[in-house]
């Protein structure tokens, strides 16, 4: 019997985790309100405290290892942090790690390049180009994604709220078996 991909796992999990309930506008706005600078003290716009968090940041997902995570998670993320990497909704850094942690192992590598940081009075925006090689799903072949993501900081300097905006769909969902053709299709008729 064949095993399923790694990928597949990781997609099915995101996807068995999320409650049905969530009402995506409804958590994203929560966790914009949850995480404002009068909130959680974040350091000031373009100051010396925003940029070292930052660079936490990219350091961290520059090469996404689960000896990596599992040793820097809680000096990069808070407790509390609001995830949404656009596959799964998670608050806290806890479930954060367990999420992290089997990605990481579902890969032989995935490593993230920061393009451009934009600072605001409303967070950071990092857009960033992402390479991962899956362990069991076209193998050997490097598949590249495009992103953007906003980051807000606590006064610690650690991300309290994390949003990524890409195109999972055709960076991911298009390229399993099956469910990529069904995708294809569909847009083909847009």
């Amino acid at each position: 019997m064949k095993r399923a991909s790694p990928l597949f796992a990781v997609l099915l999990s995101a996807c068995a985790n999320r409650p049905a309930h969530v009402d995506p506008m409804a958590w994203h706005a929560e966790s914009l309100k949850a995480t404002e600078a009068s909130e959680v003290g974040a350091p000031a716009s373009g100051s010396a405290g925003e940029k070292a968090a930052v660079e936490k940041f990219r350091a961290f997902f520059g090469d996404l290892r689960e000896d990596r995570i599992k040793k820097d998670i809680r000096s990069v993320y808070a407790p509390d942090v609001r995830f949404n990497d656009t596959l799964k909704s998670i608050r806290g850094v806890d479930p954060l790690e367990h999420y992290l942690v089997e990605t990481a192992r579902n890969v032989e590598s995935c490593k993230v390049e920061i393009d451009e940081v934009l600072t605001s009075s409303s967070g950071v925006y990092v857009r960033w180009r992402m390479g991962i090689r899956f362990k069991k799903f076209h193998q050997g072949a490097t598949q590249e994604s495009i992103g953007m993501t906003h980051l807000r900081f606590d006064k610690e300097g650690r991300v309290v709220y994390h949003q990524d905006y890409w195109d999972s769909g055709a960076n991911l969902f298009e390229k399993i078996p099956l469910l990529g053709s069904g995708i294809r299709a569909v847009k083909r008729r847009l």
